[in-house]
């Protein structure tokens, strides 16, 4: 009798052993592909913050150079010019235009 008491509360604490123990893999398994995707979206993120930082640095430079090339195409007095186009200007800046 007590042998059967034995071998009856093994058999339950087994098997209640495995039932519980495959949500938990299930859950290690799960928590562990998480970790991997997030890690995966955070290289994205970075990358994109990268070509981004390159891309706004170029179009910053973009800006400046089109405003300078503005200024020197509005200091061009076409009403009072005299004899040419670039009458005042040394060659130099006239190039540079």
């Amino acid at each position: 009798s007590l042998d059967y008491i034995h071998l009856n509360s093994s058999r339950i604490s087994s098997q209640s052993r495995r039932a519980l123990n495959y949500p938990a893999d299930r859950l290690r398994s799960g928590l562990q592909q998480e970790v991997h995707d997030l890690g995966e979206r955070r290289e994205g993120t970075l990358k994109v913050k990268r070509e981004s930082e390159v891309a706004r640095k170029y179009f910053g430079n973009l800006v400046r150079e089109s405003a300078e090339g503005k200024r020197g195409v509005e200091a061009v007095d076409l009403e009072n010019a005299g004899p040419g186009v670039a009458a005042g200007y040394e060659e130099g800046e006239l190039a540079r235009l």
